[in-house]
């Protein structure tokens, strides 16, 4: 993930917009580290072929 995935709304966790800066919630953040699956934002599930 990076950036330019944060502006399209494509970032699997919660962010929250101050002014200029971008803070992503920690909470958020672990639940979507724990169970793989993203949580809003419009984000995208990428492949899990294995």
């Amino acid at each position: 993930m990076s950036l330019p995935a944060l502006r399209r709304g494509e970032f699997p966790c919660r962010v929250l917009r101050i002014g200029r800066t971008t803070r992503v919630v920690a909470a958020s953040l672990l639940h979507v580290l724990e169970s793989g699956d993203p949580e809003c934002n419009g984000a995208r599930a990428h492949d899990r072929t294995a």
